[in-house]
């Protein structure tokens, strides 16, 4: 075989491989794609949950509900995926009052990782703007003066890592 047949074969033969990878679908998936894919799939199960959760009265009582929402996050770094319910119920006791629970639930393990709830009563001799109720993180009670907004600083990095 003459060298000229032989870089010709070379070239023909790296030519067809070049046009095989630009059409061809890749054999597996990219980091970029199973992250994605990763996303999709947290936030098809974030719905599938939280509609069972809404339903079955495990996010909050199934009377007096004025409004009910969820947030989900896929969190690569602990590659698991989140969800921040909020849920707004007339309270039982003082029908003027909004009691607001925020509970952030890890539905990869179906367990609540933290929770807030707040009463606002606009009506009242001393006003209440989101006074804190209850809260917990990670099972443990936050503490007497723990703020609402110190809460949500506490689960930012399960909501936006």
């Amino acid at each position: 075989m003459s060298t000229t047949v032989g870089a010709m074969r070379i070239i023909v033969g790296c030519a067809l491989a070049l046009i095989g990878s630009l059409t061809a679908e890749p054999s597996a998936a990219t980091p970029d794609k199973a992250a994605y894919e990763l996303q999709m799939q947290c936030g098809r199960d974030a719905r599938e949950w939280f509609t069972y959760a809404r339903r079955s009265g495990q996010l909050s009582p199934k009377a007096g509900i004025i409004s009910s929402q969820f947030k989900n996050h896929y969190n690569a770094r602990l590659n698991k995926c989140f969800v921040l319910a909020t849920s707004a119920v007339q309270d039982p006791v003082y029908p003027q009052a909004v009691n607001t629970r925020f509970e952030l639930f890890d539905i990869s393990e179906n367990v609540t990782v933290a929770q807030l709830q707040t009463m606002t009563d606009a009506t009242g001799p001393k006003p209440l703007v989101d006074q804190v109720i209850v809260c917990g993180i990670e099972q443990k009670y936050c503490g007497d003066g723990f703020s609402a907004t110190q809460w949500r600083v506490v689960i930012r990095p399960y909501m936006e890592e």
